[in-house]
């Protein structure tokens, strides 16, 4: 991405800094399993704010977060933002409808 890209990703960023801080992606909550070791990883890539990075962290990943905006990672939630959600038991997976079919032809 171009330093035009970061200038613009960073103008949103500023803009939201008194913004209450997003809470994690729902779907991430239900079908992110259990770190199954003290060193399980987790990449989140353009991470913005941080917050599914934060959350999986909390669930005792080690987690890389990446995004173009120099100014969205540094922003962390306040004292006064909702309170973070609680972990979720992980959801029992549900068959994937849009999965291609395999045929022979």
């Amino acid at each position: 991405m171009s330093a035009r890209d970061r200038a613009t990703w960073n103008k949103r960023y500023l803009d939201l800094i008194n913004a209450s801080f997003p809470r994690p992606d729902l779907l991430l909550m239900d079908y992110a399993p259990p770190a199954a070791a003290p060193d399980a990883r987790a990449l989140d890539l353009a991470g913005g704010r941080g917050q599914n990075g934060l959350w999986l962290a909390e669930q005792g990943y080690v987690v890389d977060i990446m995004d173009i905006s120099r100014v969205a990672p540094r922003q962390r939630p306040r004292g006064d933002d909702p309170p973070r959600p609680a972990p979720r038991q992980p959801a029992r997976r549900r068959p994937r409808h849009d999965a291609p079919a395999h045929t022979d032809v």
